[in-house]
């Protein structure tokens, strides 16, 4: 008895194994040379280069970074992820879009993200909201090629707003960053100037008081000596008198 459940055990395993190995399995497709993907070949040579032409416009000009890829098939692997990883793999960090879609499907699927939805806190909840919105506006049209026009209009659309409020935010932290930094400047030459200006007095006081007390403990005193003088001899030869005066003088003369 055990030996048939085990063996019926071994062959649910190996049937599960064979039929897991045998199932297609979804391979990422590489990095295109331009904006579109289209391993599907569902696009015409002229309808690929017109959406090469306009997607790298508005990457060029508009920062929006939106591929567009089209597979034959996903083979059970979930949009979300395959837009997430192409996305992470190919896009610009800052901010990067695909549009994934896969003919006859009930239409295409979009999706974006980067640092800088981030940085202006964009509800994901929001951003969900707004992704499911272009998705259903876009199913509405009647034709494949409208569904996939319309959508990628849209993307372009949501994604320059975006970026839009980005540079308007950017401008205007910059602007208060500039004015925070003026008066930090500013602030700090008034206060060097006054530390200056202090020190500056502090050092004219201390060349005052040593000036003062050098010329209080060395100013010479004054000694007075004799000096002796001729004298004239006035009226008669024998008139009298020794003919010398004596006088005091200082021992420094002034100036």
């Amino acid at each position: 008895m055990m030996r048939c459940v085990c063996f019926l055990l071994w062959a649910i395993m190996a049937v599960c194994v064979s039929a897991q190995s045998s199932s297609p399995v979804f391979i990422m497709p590489d990095k295109p040379k331009g904006q579109v993907s289209d391993e599907s070949k569902w696009l015409t040579p002229e309808e690929q280069y017109e959406w090469e032409r306009q997607l790298e416009s508005w990457k060029r000009n508009d920062g929006v970074d939106i591929y567009l890829v089209i597979l034959p098939n996903l083979h059970n692997t979930p949009a979300d992820h395959v837009m997430h990883e192409i996305a992470n793999r190919w896009g610009d960090p800052a901010l990067r879009g695909v549009v994934l879609y896969v003919p006859s499907s009930a239409g295409p699927r979009i999706w974006w993200e980067g640092e800088i939805i981030e940085k202006i806190n964009l509800d994901p909840r929001a951003q969900r909201e707004m992704i499911l919105r272009i998705e259903k506006r876009a199913g509405s049209e009647s034709t494949e090629r409208e569904r996939l026009r319309s959508a990628i209009y849209q993307l372009s659309d949501t994604m320059r707003v975006i970026h839009s409020q980005w540079r308007q935010f950017s401008a205007i932290r910059d602007k208060w960053n500039d004015s925070i930094y003026q008066k930090w400047s500013r602030d700090r030459m008034i206060r060097r100037a006054k530390w200056i200006g202090i020190a500056a007095v502090g050092l004219v006081a201390l060349v005052t008081v040593v000036w003062f007390l050098h010329r209080r403990f060395t100013r010479q005193r004054r000694y007075f000596f004799p000096q002796v003088s001729a004298q004239r001899r006035f009226g008669a030869l024998h008139a009298g008198g020794s003919g010398a005066v004596v006088s005091l003088q200082s021992s420094r003369h002034r100036p």
